[in-house]
């Protein structure tokens, strides 16, 4: 056999050995120290520069063990809420089917649902009304019309009077209240919406938790409580720090439920003995008495803008540190927390900041994106694995995926202005707004930056250290990507808006 030929292969196996090893190092057990002299047989240039603590952080790194990964394991319900549930749900005899149908057609319904785009006062409209003015006005000309053009005009105020109708029912959005009066109606909502919510609301209180250790909510507000998923979450996260829970929701049954789901099998449960309140209405008093304002699934059920900002601007008054609100993962959803960030920015910025997602308080780059381009499909979103209720005696369910939008905001410290400055380089750490894309020794990331622009990064293999292109190739949707302590690092982007014109134009005739 030729000796360079052997040479070759040798080079080439040491170097894949080599690359494996490393691979392994990034991979392996987090609870297995690295040491400075395995680092340095791999990657000599590193041992030069760094310590032992520091090439320990850069494996974690590597590892995905960074402030920025906000991922969480599969949520499931905790069992004491399963058994308090499944034994309301078999208290009904005869009608679980019945309330198990209902579920499923509710879930349904409140996935497609839209929230309206006016209040009820601007969608009114009555055709025949319309009809009737408009033919008066055509009687009043004077004008000399014969037969022909009297139907030709009537029939042109009709054609205009059901575009207006329709249009008007468009822009409320096909929006109906719902009612939650009935018990069997409040089972069917917790039956379908108990995990998800749950698991959302660990999703985005786990993000709070980890960015601010210090942070350990004493008095909260629920607007919307529903069947009490929020309280669940925060007794999973903070179980002896809560000690007040205002929980508002207008269905005075709807709180009857939460509360037989918490007292469980216990019958000397008293809620306010415990520092649970159930509300119909929000606190009068609008000072900043909680640390934690959640408005979950809320905003879509009021009746239009005016509610809705007026509901926004009372729970902004009471939030002492942080207020969240959050929506469905559409496209309208999206709209309501950009309608949201909008009047937070106009008359609450010298107080207000944006924690989560977004690295800044501008609009959003996506749906500008989606204007100029005339299309849909940029939605800022998250999704969180949970697992579906297990209903008594039934097969358990596989692990499913809810999407959601959402904002956190937090208020802005009046005398800690160290600390401020020390959190200024994380708060701008760009966010991952689309799904990764890995290929072939690279991983192309469409980030939303704190400049308010979104934009398409790669991260190629053969340009970047290795530890940073393996923690991009394990980064997830709504992860933060933690540039600024990595300022060595030049990430070469291209706007998203110019690189989606560019793939519309390499696709002409067909779908993107």
């Amino acid at each position: 056999m030729d000796l360079a030929f052997m040479k070759t292969r040798s080079v080439i196996r040491c170097r894949l050995c080599t690359h494996i090893k490393l691979l392994r190092l990034c991979s392996g057990p987090t609870n297995e120290d690295v040491k400075l002299n395995d680092i340095s047989r791999y990657e000599p240039s590193l041992s030069a520069k760094f310590t032992q603590e520091d090439i320990q952080s850069i494996v974690n790194f590597g590892r995905g063990n960074h402030l920025g990964n906000l991922k969480v394991p599969a949520v499931a319900l905790p069992p004491v809420i399963v058994d308090a549930v499944n034994d309301l749900l078999y208290a009904q005899k005869g009608l679980f089917k019945v309330i198990k149908r209902d579920a499923a057609t509710l879930d349904a319904y409140l996935k497609s649902r839209t929230a309206p785009y006016l209040n009820p006062s601007q969608t009114k409209f009555n055709k025949n009304q319309w009809k009737a003015k408009m033919m008066a006005r055509l009687e009043a000309l004077d004008a000399d019309l014969t037969p022909g053009q009297q139907q030709m005009y009537a029939e042109e105020i009709e054609t205009e009077g059901e575009r207006r109708r329709i249009e008007l029912k468009q822009m409320s959005g096909f929006w109906k209240s719902i009612s939650y009066d009935s018990h069997n109606a409040c089972l069917a909502y917790t039956l379908c919406r108990a995990a998800p919510n749950y698991a959302v609301a660990i999703r985005i209180l786990s993000e709070i938790a980890r960015r601010d250790p210090s942070f350990s909510p004493e008095a909260v507000l629920d607007f919307g409580s529903g069947c009490g998923s929020l309280v669940w979450s925060l007794l999973a996260m903070w179980p002896q720090e809560t000690k007040f829970f205002y929980l508002n929701d207008v269905s005075n049954e709807f709180n009857n439920v939460a509360s037989s789901i918490l007292s469980g099998d216990d019958v000397d449960f008293n809620p306010i003995a415990n520092g649970i309140y159930f509300k119909q209405h929000l606190p009068a008093d609008v000072r900043p008495n909680f640390d934690l304002v959640f408005c979950g699934y809320t905003l879509s059920e009021l009746n239009g803008p005016g509610s809705r900002l007026a509901a926004i601007k009372h729970m902004l008054k009471c939030t002492k540190s942080y207020i969240v609100f959050v929506e469905n993962g559409t496209l309208r959803s999206h709209h309501l927390m950009e309608e949201v960030r909008e009047y937070v920015a106009s008359n609450f910025a010298d107080q207000f900041e944006i924690f989560a997602p977004c690295p800044h308080l501008k609009p959003c780059p996506l749906l500008l994106t989606n204007l100029k381009q005339q299309r849909k499909s940029l939605i800022c979103r998250t999704s969180v694995t949970y697992l579906p209720f297990p209903v008594r005696n039934h097969t358990k369910p596989n692990a499913s995926s809810e999407q959601f939008t959402y904002l956190v905001f937090r208020r802005k410290p009046s005398d800690d202005l160290v600390s401020q400055k020390e959190d200024d380089a994380e708060m701008r750490w760009p966010r991952v707004v689309q799904p990764p894309r890995i290929g072939t020794g690279h991983v192309t990331l469409r980030l939303c930056s704190s400049d308010g622009t979104a934009s398409q990064s790669i991260v190629s293999k053969g340009k970047y250290p290795s530890f940073f292109y393996l923690m991009c190739k394990k980064i997830n949707l709504g992860d933060r990507l933690p540039l600024p302590s990595l300022e060595a690092f030049e990430i070469e982007s291209e706007s998203v808006s110019s690189v989606d014109d560019e793939v519309e134009g390499n696709n002409d005739g067909g779908a993107e």
